[in-house]
C-alpha cells in the first residue's frame, strides 16, 4: 500500500484551488450576462452566491468531516471533487441565473471538503510539524489563487463559459489523481462512528465547547476570520475610493497580497513555530496583522497602504499556528469532525464580514464623512486582532473579568467574598500528558464546606487534607498552551466563589521508533473494524466510571514491576515511515510468566482479551484514576475484586498485537492518558510549600 504524506494531499488541493480560481474572474462577467446586462441585479445576485455558499460551508462542513472520520478522507475527497466538476458543467451550461444558482449551492456542498484536507494533515504528520504543514497547504490556496485567475482570464477571452469547462476538467483531473495516487490517511482502528447530532453545525460547534482548549481558540478563529475578510471585502472600492486606483493597480497589488502569503506560508510558517512555539506565532501573526490594517486604515497615500502589505504577509503565521493548537486538542479519531466545526465557524464570520465592513465603510464616507476616518473598516479589523491576542494570552473567561475589572463593575464574587482563596499545583511546570495535584488554600477563618472542579474537560475530585484541599488532575498529551484549572468554593450559609489557575505545560520531548511491520500488522482487517470499536467503546467506559467512585488508594504509587523501562511514554510510534499512534503508556522488560502487581489499591474494572491489547487488566483506583496492565499471559484477579498495594494480579505476556513479551502499563485520568511514572511515589497528603503563583 502508497504510504500517505503530505504532498499527496497538496497536489489535490492544488488542483482544487486552480480550478476555483479559474472561473473568479469570470463568473461576476457570466452573472451579468445572464441578468440581461444588468449590473444592479448582478451584484444583487452575486452577493447572494457569497452568501448561500457560506451557508453551505456552515451546514455541511461538520457532516463531511465527521464522515471522514468514520470512511476515511479519501472517499470523501473523491466525492467533493466529483461534485465540484458536476457544479463547473452546471454553471457552463446554465441558461439562467437560477441554474447558477444551483451551481453555487453544490459548490458550497463540496468544497466544504476543504476542511478535510487539514484533517488528512493531521493523520499524517506529528503534532509539533503540523503549523508548518498547514502553512504549506496555505500555499497551495494562495498558488491556485495566484495561477487561477490568470488562466481563467486568459480562457475568458475565448468566451466566457470556457473557464468553467477548463475547471471542470481540473476537477476530473483532481479526482483521478486521487483515484490512482492519493492513498488513505485513516487507519481503521482510529476511525469513529457516524452520529447525525454530533454532524449537524450545532453538535459539531459542541466539540468546541465541550473542550477547554477549543472554546478560546474557536473565538480566536472566529475573530481571525472576520478580521481577515476586510481586505477582500473592501480592497477594490477602498483604493478605488481613497487612491483611484484603476484594476490593473488593484490587480498588481492583490498578486503581490497572494506572493507575500505565499512566501510566508511556504518557508516561514514551519521556521516561526519552530523557534517560538505555536502559541506565541499566532499571537505574533495576530499582532503583525493588526499592524498591518492599522497601516492599511491610516496610510494617507497608495504607497504607504502598499508598504502594509508585506507586514500582512507576516499575519498569515496566524492560521497555521491556530490549526496546529487546535488539532493537539483532539483524539485521531475525531480530527475530521474538528475540522468540520471550525469551517462551520468560519462559514458564519464569512457571511457576517463582508455586510460589517462594507456597512461601516458606507457609513464612514457618508454620514460620518466629516471625521475623516474612511479606514475604519480597517482599524475595526485591527482591534478584532488586538481582541484575538488577548484571549489567547488569557483566555475567554478571563478576558471578560479584565474586562469587567476595567469598566470598574464589582464582580458577584467580590460582593459575596473580599479575598478569593489560592489554586496552587505541584510539579510547578508540568510535562504534557502528566499527573499533577492542584491545592486550593484559604485563610483560617473560611467557612470551606466543599470543593467542586474541572480541568482539561474531567471533573476534579477535591477533599480536605492537613494542607488544604486536594485533587488529582492530568495534563493531557500534545498540549502546547495553558490548561484552566477551575474550583468552585462552597462556604457556609450557602455563599460561593470560584477560582481559576493556568498551568502552562512543557512540551515533552519524545522520540521517534521507526518500524517496519507486512501491512496487516500496521492495520488490521476490515473484518476487525466492529470488534476493535466495541472493545474501545468498553475501555473508555470503564475510564469515565472511575469519576464515579470516591478515592480507594492512600499509599504512594510504586511500579507494577522492578525492571527496567523498554519503551517511554509518547514516543512516536513510525510504521513504515507514516506516523501511526504514539505510545501512550510505558514498557517494562520482562520474561514470560514474569508477576505483574498493582501499583496501588482499587478494584478490578476490567480482565478481558482485547484484540490490540491482549490480556488486559484495568483497575478503578476511585477519584477518576484507573491503571491498565495489557499483554499478559494470565490474569489472577476476577472483576470486582479489590486488590492492594504490590498484589499479583497477573503475569507477562505477549497478547495481542506485540512483537514479544513485556508488560504495557498505562494510566488514564477519565478520558486523559497520561505518563504513568509520574504516579510512582505520588502523596495526595504530601507536605510541599505553596507556590507563589496564584490562580488569576
Amino acid at each position: 500500500m502508497r504510504r500517505a504524506t503530505f504532498w499527496f494531499i497538496f497536489g489535490t488541493v492544488l488542483l482544487d484551488m486552480l480550478a476555483l480560481g479559474i472561473i473568479a474572474p469570470v463568473f461576476p462577467k457570466l452573472v451579468i450576462q445572464l441578468e440581461g446586462g444588468n449590473e444592479a441585479g448582478a451584484a444583487g445576485a452575486v452577493g447572494l452566491f457569497g452568501t448561500v455558499w457560506a451557508a453551505m460551508q456552515f451546514v455541511f462542513a461538520p457532516v463531511l468531516g465527521a464522515l471522514s472520520d468514520r470512511v476515511g478522507r479519501r472517499p470523501v475527497i473523491l466525492v467533493s471533487c466529483l461534485g465540484l466538476g458536476l457544479d463547473y458543467a452546471i454553471m457552463a451550461l446554465a441558461p439562467t441565473v437560477g441554474w447558477l444558482f444551483v451551481g453555487r449551492v453544490l459548490s458550497g456542498i463540496t468544497a466544504s471538503s476543504f476542511s478535510t484536507s487539514f484533517a488528512y494533515i493531521a493523520d499524517v504528520t506529528e503534532p509539533d510539524e503540523r503549523a508548518a504543514r498547514f502553512g504549506l497547504l496555505g500555499m497551495a490556496f494562495g498558488l491556485g489563487f495566484i495561477l487561477g485567475p490568470a488562466v481563467g482570464g486568459l480562457l475568458g477571452g475565448i468566451g466566457l463559459r470556457a473557464p468553467f469547462w477548463a475547471a471542470g476538467a481540473l476537477s476530473l483531473v483532481g479526482a483521478a489523481y486521487g483515484w490512482f495516487v492519493l492513498p488513505e490517511s485513516l487507519p481503521t482502528e482510529r476511525r469513529a462512528p457516524f452520529a447525525w447530532r454530533r454532524a449537524n453545525p450545532v453538535g459539531s460547534i459542541g466539540l468546541l465547547r465541550a473542550r477547554e482548549a477549543l472554546v478560546g481558540l474557536a473565538v480566536v478563529a472566529f475573530l481571525y476570520r472576520v478580521a481577515h475578510d476586510a481586505l477582500p471585502s473592501l480592497f477594490v472600492l477602498y483604493g478605488d475610493y481613497r487612491f483611484g486606483w484603476t484594476a490593473r493597480t488593484v490587480g498588481f497589488a492583490l498578486a503581490g497580497v497572494g506572493v507575500v502569503s505565499m512566501i510566508v506560508q511556504g518557508g516561514l510558517v514551519g521556521a516561526a513555530v519552530k523557534r517560538l512555539g505555536e502559541s506565541r506565532a499566532l499571537v505574533t501573526g495576530l499582532a503583525f496583522g493588526a499592524v498591518a490594517f492599522t497601516v492599511y486604515g491610516l496610510a494617507p497615500s497608495g504607497a504607504l497602504f502598499l508598504l502594509g502589505i508585506p507586514v500582512g504577509g507576516l499575519f498569515g503565521l496566524t492560521y497555521p499556528a491556530l490549526q496546529g493548537l487546535m488539532t493537539r486538542r483532539v483524539g485521531a479519531d475525531e480530527q475530521g469532525r474538528l475540522q468540520g466545526a471550525i469551517a462551520s465557524v468560519m462559514g458564519i464570520a464569512g457571511v457576517i464580514a463582508p455586510v460589517l465592513f462594507t456597512q461601516v465603510f458606507a457609513a464612514a464616507i457618508g454620514r460620518f464623512q466629516g471625521l475623516g476616518v474612511p479606514g475604519a473598516p480597517f482599524l475595526l479589523a485591527a482591534l478584532l486582532l488586538v481582541t484575538a491576542m488577548v484571549v489567547v494570552r488569557r483566555g475567554v473567561i478571563a478576558s471578560v473579568v479584565a474586562l469587567v475589572a476595567l469598566l470598574g463593575v464589582p464582580s458577584a464574587s467580590a460582593q459575596r467574598v473580599a479575598g478569593p482563596p489560592s489554586l496552587t499545583w505541584r510539579p510547578r511546570a508540568p510535562l504534557e500528558g502528566s499527573a499533577v495535584v492542584l491545592q486550593l488554600s484559604a485563610g483560617p477563618d473560611d467557612s470551606i464546606t466543599a470543593v467542586r472542579g474541572e480541568m482539561a474537560g474531567e471533573p476534579l475530585h477535591f477533599e480536605l487534607t492537613p494542607h488544604g484541599w486536594r485533587a488529582l488532575a492530568a495534563v493531557p498529551f500534545d498540549r502546547a498552551d495553558s490548561v484552566a484549572a477551575r474550583a468552585t468554593v462552597q462556604r457556609a450559609g450557602g455563599l460561593t466563589d470560584s477560582v481559576v489557575a493556568w498551568l502552562v505545560p512543557r512540551r515533552r520531548r519524545a522520540p521517534r521508533e521507526k518500524l517496519r511491520a507486512a501491512p496487516e500488522f500496521v492495520q488490521p482487517p476490515d473484518s476487525l473494524e466492529d470488534r476493535i470499536k466495541e472493545e474501545q467503546e468498553l475501555v473508555t467506559g470503564v475510564r469515565h466510571q472511575a469519576h464515579d467512585a470516591p478515592r480507594l488508594w492512600h499509599e504512594p504509587f510504586m511500579r507494577p514491576r522492578s525492571s527496567a523501562v523498554r519503551d517511554q511514554f509518547g514516543v512516536a510510534r513510525m510504521f513504515n515511515g507514516v506516523l501511526r499512534s504514539r505510545h501512550m503508556g510505558v514498557d517494562f522488560a520482562g520474561r514470560r510468566g514474569a508477576s505483574v502487581r498493582a501499583a496501588n489499591r482499587g478494584v478490578v474494572a476490567l480482565v478481558a482479551d482485547l484484540y490490540l491489547s491482549g490480556t488486559t487488566v484495568l483497575i478503578d483506583h476511585g477519584a477518576g484514576l484507573v491503571t491498565g496492565y495489557l499483554h499478559l499471559s494470565r490474569t489472577l484477579v476476577a472483576v470486582g475484586d479489590t486488590v492492594t498495594r504490590g498484589q499479583e494480579i497477573g503475569e507477562v505476556g505477549a497478547s495481542g498485537r506485540v512483537t514479544g513479551p513485556h508488560l504495557h502499563w498505562l494510566a488514564a485520568y477519565g478520558g486523559i492518558t497520561f505518563d504513568p511514572l509520574g504516579l510512582v511515589g505520588l502523596d495526595l497528603n504530601a507536605a510541599w510549600a505553596p507556590s507563589p503563583k496564584r490562580a488569576r
